[in-house]
């Protein structure tokens, strides 16, 4: 089945004639068949919309803050699409070219807009090079390793996915001990007041700053009362991470964990938004995995349960030092949700 054949997602606002009509005929019809989301959020094409920005070729081409000016691009290039890298890839007198924002030099893809689809078909992840373990050897970031050594080789199918839930999900000393190892500087340097800006500039460094902040954060400082002392910053850079559209480019599984931190906050609303975050990423997550995400929202659903009743996870109540209520410690007694 074509890779083109559901997008994830489509602008909602109408198209804009002017910058349709400005575009060479190639990357307008490109434009009017495939702007969304595809390859499970590994690669996205801008739409001629003028919102959201994020999904705006107007905006990222002759915008107060185009690509053009902040990438140097050359004249006459048209910023068509991001992989989840980050990379840009423009149309330039009709060539397709890729720019990492680590180099921020145009390397010559071999295709014409023509093409581009056809090589998308063959083998998008060599033609992208969207494998993260070929990219780690041939250009290291930082945030890297911690998605490898998070996401693994999870896949798609509901067993492998299930696989990694005791990880992601568990209470495990050696797994914590691991990543202690390897990753507590990051930690350290969150907890320090790093932001983790140089990150945040792609969709995947993105959740790998969330990671620290929500996940790394869980683990490391376990049954201390800093395990929850990054939260709101987390849910802060969820929010900026959802308005700029980085959950509709990065893979469902990784979307996932952007939504997290609002599963863990004790705000009702933040619950109510995360339930409906889950549901929509069921949806959008490939066929043969929605049944592990139809249970993700089940989870997210309990979460909401405990807050419509109680306000607050009563599990925590000893590890922040709060007065249980009457009610909170008869159900936790009862073995009610200590997530």
């Amino acid at each position: 089945m074509s890779i083109w054949s559901a997008p994830s997602w489509r602008a909602t606002t109408p198209l804009n004639v002017e910058t349709l009509a400005a575009l060479p005929n190639a990357v307008r019809s490109l434009v009017e068949q495939l702007a969304g989301v595809w390859l499970d959020g590994a690669l996205h094409i801008r739409g001629a919309h003028d919102a959201p920005a994020w999904h705006s070729i107007a905006a990222a081409w002759s915008g107060p803050a185009s690509l053009s000016d902040t990438l140097n691009l050359p004249a006459g290039a048209i910023p068509i699409a991001q992989t989840t890298f980050g990379d840009e890839l423009i149309v330039r007198d009709h060539d397709v070219l890729r720019i990492a924002p680590s180099s921020r030099e145009g390397v010559p893809l071999g295709t014409s807009i023509g093409g581009f689809v056809a090589e998308l078909e063959r083998d998008p992840v060599r033609f992208l090079e969207l494998d993260p373990v070929r990219r780690q050897q041939r250009e290291p970031r930082e945030w890297e390793p911690l998605l490898e050594s998070w996401f693994g080789d999870c896949g798609t199918t509901p067993e492998r996915i299930g696989q990694f839930a005791p990880r992601w999900f568990g209470s495990n000393r050696k797994l914590d001990a691991t990543l202690r190892q390897r990753f507590g500087a990051l930690l350290e340097r969150a907890e320090a007041g790093d932001r983790f800006d140089d990150w945040t500039a792609t969709p995947r460094g993105t959740v790998a700053a969330v990671l620290v902040l929500d996940q790394l954060s869980r683990n490391l400082r376990r049954g201390a009362p800093r395990a929850f002392a990054l939260d709101a910053r987390a849910r802060d850079s969820v929010r900026t991470a959802i308005r700029n559209g980085v959950d509709q480019r990065v893979r469902a599984i990784e979307a996932l964990f952007l939504y997290l931190p609002l599963e863990h906050s004790e705000s009702l609303e933040d619950q109510q938004h995360c339930v409906a975050l889950c549901e929509q990423l069921t949806e959008r997550a490939p066929a043969i995995a929605r049944p592990a995400f139809e249970g993700f929202c089940h989870y997210a659903r309990r979460h909401l349960d405990v807050i419509e009743r109680f306000g607050r996870f009563p599990h925590r109540n000893a590890v922040l030092g709060r007065e249980p209520t009457p009610d909170e410690s008869r159900y936790l007694a009862e073995g009610g949700d200590a997530f």
